[in-house]
């Protein structure tokens, strides 16, 4: 696997915390035949907002751009480059809150 450069901006925002991060990524999965080898190439953005209501209640929101190419994908037919979204929203209870 070979690393990659990223950076992170936060800021507080009301009772929460807005945050964007960048992510260059290669990763190279190396195996003995070489029909089977992967590298997956690409950057990610994240936006994130993380609230706490209470010491015991927290919610996030948070999107994912990612952009990468992959060999496997061509391998199997599909597009070289692909790009895909996710988004996750997040209610956490802590049973024990911090003192």
């Amino acid at each position: 696997m070979r690393g990659g450069p990223y950076g992170l901006v936060a800021r507080r925002v009301g009772k929460g915390q807005l945050a964007l991060r960048y992510d260059r990524f290669s990763t190279l999965e190396p195996v003995s035949i070489e029909a089977f080898k992967t590298e997956d190439d690409g950057h990610a953005l994240t936006l994130a907002y993380r609230i706490d209501w209470t010491k015991r209640l927290h919610g996030a929101l948070e999107v994912i751009d990612i952009r990468s190419t992959n060999t496997t994908r061509a391998a199997l037919g599909q597009p070289l480059s692909l790009r895909e979204r996710q988004w996750q929203l997040s209610l956490r209870y802590r049973w024990h809150a911090a003192r």
